[in-house]
């Protein structure tokens, strides 16, 4: 069944039986099988934003490499795992969580990535997302408005300097 737009639908299922190889399938409408369900097509609108331990930095391969953003994180992960446990939804996932992102680039400040390249800074995190909603459907027809069902959110950590900290102590013998 191909649907236009997420919402309930009603689908019925019908068994057609043939008396013989030759004959064509009929349904009996008196004694046939029928079955009559209402099926919920949704699609879960989730976002995951932040910085490296959002992004998945550490696992590669890089499915963005300006930010070492991964599929073996947690964050695409959590996804999947929505995805997989209810076969009749799906999940769209954006993904803007970028290695080395602080708390401000989630909303104010554009971000080199922790790779930069020649195409520039990255919009802030929500501005990305901003921006993917408001995509148009096809020639002429607008994209219906989604809201975001759940954000998966990890941030901070660099805007405490994790990283050099870590690296003062593991070079000063405080972790042994």
């Amino acid at each position: 069944m191909a649907v236009q737009e997420m919402g309930t639908y009603s689908v019925t299922a019908k068994k057609y039986t043939r008396l013989s190889a030759g004959d064509t399938f009929t349904f009996d409408s008196t004694n046939g099988v029928q079955l009559t369900q209402s099926v919920v097509v949704r699609d879960f609108l989730i976002v995951g934003l932040g910085d490296s331990n959002g992004s998945g930095e550490g696992n590669p391969p890089w499915i963005y490499a300006k930010c070492d953003r991964s599929q073996d994180s947690y964050q695409f992960k959590s996804a999947l795992y929505v995805e997989q446990r209810d076969p009749h939804s799906s999940v769209t996932f954006l993904f803007p969580a970028c290695s080395g992102a602080r708390i401000e680039n989630l909303g104010s400040a554009p971000y080199k990535g922790i790779n930069p390249d020649q195409k520039g800074d990255l919009d802030p995190q929500i501005s990305q997302v901003s921006q993917l909603l408001k995509l148009t459907g096809a020639q002429g027809e607008p994209k219906t408005a989604r809201n975001v069902d759940a954000v998966i959110l990890s941030a901070g950590i660099n805007n405490i300097y994790f990283g050099p900290l870590m690296y003062f102590c593991t070079t000063q013998g405080i972790f042994t």
